[in-house]
C-alpha cells in the first residue's frame, strides 16, 4: 500500500503533466474510427438525432471539434434541471424604457438563414424538463419548422440538431416520448485495452521527434502514473481522455525542455521508465 507521501508525490506529478504550462491539445484527440463513421452516417441521414453515453468519453468535445473542422456553424447550449422554456426561446425584458422580446439561443438559431450547415447542440438535454424541448417536435415535418407560442418559424435544410445526454440510469436524467423516438448513437466507455492502437497513434503524433524506446517510456510512465493513483483511489473515475490529455501535456513539457537543452531533455526522457522511479 502506498504511503501518503508517495501518493501525494504521484498526484503532484500527474497534475503537473496535465496542467502546468500546457496549451490546449484537443486537435490531438484521437477519436475511435467507428464512432466517426457512424456519426458521419447520422449527419447525412437525419436532421435531428441524439448521442447517449457516460461522462468523459468525448461527446461534447469531439462532436464540436468534428463539426467545426467540417465547416459547420455550431451553437452549443447546455441544459440543466433549472432550464426554462423562456431561457431557450424568448423572454420579455425592458430596453430603453420599452418592453421588448429577447430571443433565447434556440429561437435565435431558428431565425438564422445560414450560408453553411448550422448545427444546434443541446448538451445534457435529459437533465431538463422534457417540456422545454416540445417546440422541437416539428423539426421532423416537411418542411421543418419550430412551433413557439403559436408562431411557426420555418427552418432551412441547413438547420440541424444534435442532443447529447447521459444514460437514463444517471441521477436526475429524464425521459420523454419525443426524445425517446429520436434516432440515436450509443457510446460506451471502453476499457483501455480497446484503445491500444489509438494510444499508439497519438503517441506517434505527439512524440514524433523521439525514438521508439523513448515513445514507449512516455506512454508507460503516464499510464502507470494514472493507474497507481486509481488503485489508491478506486472512487476516482478515469477515462481514455485522461490518458490522452496527460500524454499531450507531457509532450508539451518535453518539447519545452528540448528547446532549453537537447542533452538535458534526452537525459530526462531516458529516466521515464516506470512510475516506481518517479515516486
Amino acid at each position: 500500500m502506498l504511503f501518503r507521501s508517495q501518493l501525494k508525490s504521484v498526484q503532484g506529478l500527474l497534475e503537473k503533466f496535465k496542467s502546468e504550462m500546457a496549451p490546449s491539445m484537443e486537435e490531438n484527440y484521437v477519436w475511435h474510427p467507428n464512432r466517426e463513421v457512424r456519426f458521419d452516417q447520422m449527419m447525412r441521414q437525419h436532421r435531428m438525432f441524439k448521442i447517449m453515453g457516460p461522462t468523459g468519453i468525448g461527446k461534447t468535445t469531439k462532436v464540436k471539434q468534428w463539426l467545426e473542422k467540417k465547416g459547420y456553424k455550431v451553437k452549443c447550449v447546455s441544459l440543466s434541471p433549472n432550464t426554462r422554456s423562456a431561457d431557450l426561446y424568448a423572454y420579455p425584458t425592458v430596453r430603453d424604457g420599452q418592453f421588448v422580446t429577447q430571443l433565447g439561443p434556440i429561437l435565435a438559431w431558428a431565425r438564422e438563414r445560414p450560408e453553411n450547415e448550422s448545427v444546434l447542440i443541446l448538451d445534457e438535454f435529459n437533465l431538463a424538463d422534457p417540456s422545454v424541448l416540445d417546440p422541437l417536435k416539428t423539426l421532423g415535418k416537411t418542411p421543418p419548422y419550430l412551433d413557439w407560442d403559436g408562431e411557426r418559424i420555418e427552418l432551412t435544410p441547413k438547420h440541424r440538431v444534435i442532443l447529447l445526454g447521459n444514460p437514463t440510469h444517471y441521477f436526475g436524467r429524464r425521459q420523454s416520448e419525443m426524445t425517446d423516438l429520436l434516432p440515436s448513437l450509443v457510446w460506451k466507455k471502453p476499457h483501455l485495452s480497446e484503445y491500444r492502437a489509438e494510444l499508439r497513434t497519438v503517441s506517434d503524433q505527439l512524440f514524433s521527434t523521439l525514438d521508439e524506446p523513448k515513445k514507449t517510456a512516455c506512454v508507460t510512465t503516464v499510464v502507470g502514473l494514472i493507474q497507481v493513483v486509481q488503485q489508491a483511489m478506486p472512487e476516482m473515475v478515469v477515462t481514455y481522455r485522461d490518458y490522452q490529455d496527460t500524454l499531450s501535456r507531457l509532450a508539451a513539457r518535453l518539447s519545452k525542455a528540448g528547446s532549453d537543452s537537447s542533452g538535458r531533455s534526452e537525459e530526462h526522457t531516458s529516466e521515464l521508465q516506470s512510475p516506481d522511479h518517479l515516486v
